[in-house]
């Protein structure tokens, strides 16, 4: 079995940061989407890191970064923005 996740954030230092997630079996992949080169190349100094700790765990790792502008849709996209998303609720 497996898990995908889609993390929006703005930080206050790189700006509009996509974190994507994907696992299936020992896998996972994480891939960073961001809009400038220069956030990429900030980013990428701890994907060896991310990537260790990850594998400490018990996982195959791989870390990316992207540019894109815009960064790709989530399923979510059409509903963000109107008065009735509020976000997702996540907990189990």
């Amino acid at each position: 079995a497996g898990f995908q996740m889609t993390i929006d954030t703005d930080l206050s230092r790189l700006g509009s940061v996509r974190t994507r997630v994907e696992a299936l079996g020992q896998a996972m992949s994480v891939r960073f989407h961001v809009p400038r080169a220069d956030i990429r190349r900030h980013l990428e100094i701890g994907n060896r890191e991310l990537a260790d700790a990850l594998d400490s765990l018990g996982w195959k790792a791989g870390v990316a970064v992207d540019v894109s502008t815009p960064p790709p849709e989530t399923p979510f996209t059409p509903f963000e923005g109107t008065p009735s998303y509020l976000g997702v609720d996540v907990r189990a």
